[in-house]
């Protein structure tokens, strides 16, 4: 896994489509989300990010939808979350591994891939493993000290204590 992917839920503040394919069901947004919930990576919850360019393919973004996003350096990927049957309607606040459920599109493999990875609790592993790296690499480093000059100057002062010991006595 790449130490600089991100994978976060956010909900969409503001979009502008920038291109949209008229043939091919096909659409570019520059966007500003504000994650909602952290899975992996350096993403700081509730802190809007922009980026400049989010392709979608027929999927059509709205304002205040929250969504699950994959960012690698440069690209930003996108998933629907699917809807949750139950019994109440209400919105979960805290996603699991278990509980995130990414919506099926065309027999899109990447999102099950995703998926799979979401259940078997490999991002969240990956994020563990990312975690200790940063904290090793972040740790000062012991000083070693060198304890030459703590065992020779004691025995220069003895040396020279036992020849002017002689002299003396001489």
């Amino acid at each position: 896994y790449d130490d600089n992917a991100m994978v976060f839920l956010a909900t969409i503040d503001d979009f502008k489509v920038i291109y949209e394919e008229k043939n091919y069901p096909s659409t570019e947004y520059s966007v500003t989300i504000t994650p909602t919930q952290k899975i992996k990576g350096e993403v700081v919850v509730d802190k809007k990010i922009s980026f400049e360019k989010l392709r979608t393919g027929d999927l059509k973004l709205e304002k205040g939808v929250k969504y699950f996003f994959g960012y690698l350096p440069q690209v930003l990927y996108v998933w629907e979350l699917d809807s949750y049957n139950n019994l109440f309607s209400w919105e979960i606040d805290k996603y699991t591994k278990d509980s995130i459920i990414l919506k099926e599109r065309h027999n899109n493999s990447i999102a099950g891939g995703i998926q799979k990875f979401l259940n078997d609790g490999s991002f969240f592993e990956a994020e563990e493993k990312r975690l200790v790296k940063t904290e090793t690499e972040e740790a000062p480093q012991k000083e070693e000290k060198d304890y030459t000059l703590t065992i020779i100057i004691p025995i220069v002062i003895c040396v020279i204590g036992i020849v002017l010991y002689k002299k003396i006595r001489a």
